[in-house]
């Protein structure tokens, strides 16, 4: 997966728009942070015929470590009731501007 994302650091704080909500949270030990979204989807079938799905609702988790040259992390879109979802490397660039 490819793609284009923003967010600011403040004070020690990641503010993030995801999905049309603005989160923030703030930096831990090394940059790190976690930010958890709800996104409204829904998942109907498991990839397996042995799982039925009574509640597809699928979660954002975007992680990331900040500190050092190569800023990065992940976002996984997770369907708690199957306890699984796909993870995405996310590698964060800095803008100097």
């Amino acid at each position: 997966m490819e793609g284009e994302f923003s967010f600011q650091v403040v004070d020690g704080v990641a503010r993030m728009n995801v999905l049309g909500t603005q989160q923030e949270q703030e930096l831990g030990a090394g940059g790190r942070f976690k930010i958890v979204q709800e996104t409204g989807f829904h998942v109907d079938e498991s990839t397996g015929s042995d799982i039925n799905i009574d509640d597809g609702r699928v979660t954002y988790y975007i992680k990331g470590k900040l500190s050092g040259t190569k800023p990065k992390g992940t976002i996984q879109d997770f369907v708690q009731e199957i306890g699984a979802g796909c993870l995405t490397k996310i590698l964060y660039v800095r803008d100097e501007g």
